[in-house]
């Protein structure tokens, strides 16, 4: 101690140097590492009785609920699929934002679509993915906007205004399938960045 206290100690310049070195490295890997686009998967269960190109990188979707429950029906109260504007007691909302690095770097507008296994007679509502003995048959989970319009699986995509676009879901009878009957509901949905 009293060898030193004579002279300036020169590592404290050079420490400091080393310091900010590693923290702007740490800085420039944790940017790289969130410039990666992020999918949510929806998870939709329930019981019915007697339910154009990649974004640019870095964006990712958040949802209000990763899982509804969509609770339970009486299978002839659901509505038939394309037909009827369904109550808003079997409406279940959700919203989805967009969180990072969301612009479009052409200038069109961001947007979401939902993804999954959709219905092979209308391919406008998701199928029953339950395979369990109790799942219901001819059900299915169709997804609406706000003034409750069909969105289509794999197919539309809707405009994320504001960085968020609200949307309902809710259980209903698939036309054209095998006779309702009621069961376990479930399905899962892929909300995925869209650009226009």
């Amino acid at each position: 101690m009293a060898l030193m206290a004579g002279k300036k100690f020169k590592g404290t310049s050079e420490m400091k140097k080393r310091v900010l070195a590693i923290a702007l490295c740490g800085l420039f890997i944790a940017n790289a590492a969130q410039a990666v686009d992020v999918t949510r998967s929806l998870t939709i269960v329930g019981k019915v009785t007697k339910k154009l190109r990649s974004a640019n990188a870095g964006c990712s979707v958040e949802l209000e609920h990763s899982q509804l429950d969509l609770g339970r029906h009486y299978l002839p109260s659901l509505p038939l699929q394309s037909i009827t504007v369904p109550k808003s007691n079997i409406l279940y909302p959700n919203t989805a934002r967009l969180v990072g690095s969301c612009t479009n770097a052409s200038g069109g507008a961001m947007a979401i679509k939902f993804v999954g296994t959709a219905d092979s007679n209308f391919g406008n509502a998701f199928v029953n993915a339950s395979t369990s003995n109790t799942a219901a048959k001819g059900v299915g989970v169709q997804v609406y906007s706000t003034n409750r319009t069909i969105i289509k699986p794999n197919v539309d995509t809707v405009p994320a205004l504001n960085q968020k676009y609200p949307f309902y879901v809710a259980m209903i009878q698939l036309r054209g399938a095998a006779a309702p009957t009621a069961g376990s509901v479930q399905t899962s949905i892929t909300v995925q960045v869209e650009r226009l």
